[in-house]
């Protein structure tokens, strides 16, 4: 199947909006199911939290019934219709269609637990309430995105799904896993499922708050990242229909675009894993998310192409989320024997220089939003410090043991900091951005004779010695 152009994505929405017009007039917009609603509002606030084993079966109606409302809201004609319409669309009762982004998701989103360490009343006691609006919400959208007729439906429900999946609930782990890896999934409903991913690794285990741990069990976890490191490393995952299954020279241009963008969604998602080693989908063999972020970072061959700017930052900000430490089995977290910090801000450095080296040749250059990535830059390289910590609570920063982390992190922040962020606040020919020292910095550590290649020493799987890009 031939692979649709960027500007598809636009027609294949205004097709949707032409189908869903022609039977708009003709039905009403779906009503809520009050008593559901309420079942629902009070299960989000019961007194002491969870969910008591007698309301189970009426709360999961009750879930059930929520879903399929806002499923059906987002599938329905009037929905779709409305935007293309230079006046106000009403339904034939007279009541106003709802917006998707300003109403229906809006709305939705204030029945959604969202776990993380500084969300407030956010506890372990609404892991039940999380896990049963989860199973609701997977169960309707699931069905409508894979089998809606209209795609503009499909692509609509895809993006709120996208947003449901920030709550961690476990049913959504299946769900994108299995999406991203299937290479028949099309290009603008996998864009939203790799947001989803990034979403599910986004959520805190609401039991253990205090802890950076994921919000499903290894296993699950494990999927959705081995899932997202095959669709960096193998773009026929990315886009369906690619010439001989693969990305080449002979790859038509529009198709290599839309690749590109794809990767740097996938590389996005894969930097909310907060961990550099995880299990794998065994639940036993370790693999290695931070490892595929600096192939990435240092424009491994292999990976076809060497990274945009905006994906070289993305890059960065992944390796410097995820903590040197693993989680046993029995939920302890323990330093990783054998880390080697050192390659890791080798792949940092490699991919500043490519995030910055617009932003250095022109100081009024516009291609990023460079200040806001500066300062997410920023606070990525001071936290780093604190992950070297595993005993590090997420709910008390300023507690982490700084002792823990190599002076070379220390060092490192400084001086990328004052030469590279700091000027990016603000447009100002006075304060260049200097990558000259960066550069510097990645010929010496790749001259080094005592250059280490393994992000974990021992383990080859790890390594980074292929043909490095020229610094």
């Amino acid at each position: 199947m031939p692979l649709a152009r960027l500007a598809s994505l636009t027609l294949l929405a205004l097709v949707g909006f032409a189908l869903a017009g022609t039977s708009a007039r003709a039905q009403e917009l779906p009503r809520k199911n009050t008593e559901a609603f309420r079942v629902v509002n009070n299960l989000r606030d019961y007194p002491g939290g969870g969910i008591p084993k007698e309301e189970l079966a009426n709360g999961q109606k009750a879930f059930a019934s929520f879903a399929k409302y806002y499923a059906e809201l987002l599938a329905h004609p009037l929905v779709h219709k409305a935007p293309t319409e230079f006046k106000d669309v009403k339904s034939p009762s007279g009541l106003a269609v709802p917006t998707v982004d300003g109403d229906i998701l809006r709305e939705m989103d204030r029945y959604l637990v969202y776990p993380a360490p500084d969300a407030r009343n956010v506890s372990g006691k609404q892991a039940d309430y999380i896990r049963e609006m989860g199973a609701a919400l997977d169960s309707a959208f699931k069905e409508q995105i894979e089998t809606a007729t209209e795609a503009v439906v499909r692509i609509t429900t895809a993006r709120a799904y996208a947003q449901v999946c920030r709550t961690g609930a476990a049913a959504h782990f299946a769900t994108v896993t299995a999406a991203l890896t299937n290479a028949n999934v099309r290009p603008e409903i996998k864009t939203y499922m790799l947001q989803a991913a990034g979403a599910l690794l986004s959520a805190y285990d609401p039991t253990e708050l205090r802890t950076r741990r994921h919000a499903a069990d290894p296993k699950a976890v494990g999927a959705l990242v081995a899932a997202l490191q095959d669709n960096i490393a193998k773009p026929e995952l990315l886009v369906p229909g690619l010439p001989g299954n693969k990305l080449d020279e002979k790859t038509p241009a529009d198709q290599f675009l839309v690749v590109a963008y794809m990767r740097r969604q996938a590389v996005k998602a894969l930097g909310q894993c907060r961990f550099a080693v995880v299990a794998g989908p065994d639940g036993r063999t370790p693999i290695y998310p931070a490892h595929t972020l600096c192939r990435v970072a240092l424009a491994d061959p292999a990976l076809v192409f060497p990274p945009s700017p905006g994906e070289a930052a993305d890059a960065a900000l992944g390796i410097l989320n995820m903590a040197p430490v693993q989680v046993l089995p029995n939920g302890r977290a323990e330093f990783v024997k054998g880390y080697n910090v050192e390659v890791a801000l080798e792949a940092v450095t490699s991919a500043l220089v490519a995030f910055a080296a617009p932003r250095a040749a022109r100081a009024d250059d516009r291609t990023l939003p460079w200040s806001n990535y500066a300062a997410r830059l920023a606070e990525a390289l001071v936290t780093y410090r604190k992950l070297f910590d595993p005993d590090f609570d997420p709910t008390k920063p300023s507690a982490a043991d700084l002792k823990l982390a190599p002076a070379l992190v220390d060092e490192y922040t400084k001086d990328v900091a004052a030469s590279v962020l700091a000027p990016m606040d603000k447009v100002d020919v006075a304060r260049p951005v200097k990558i000259e020292a960066l550069r510097a910095r990645l010929r010496d550590a790749r001259n080094s004779p005592k250059r280490k290649t393994e992000l974990i020493s021992g383990a080859s799987a790890t390594s980074v010695a292929f043909p490095p890009k020229a610094p």
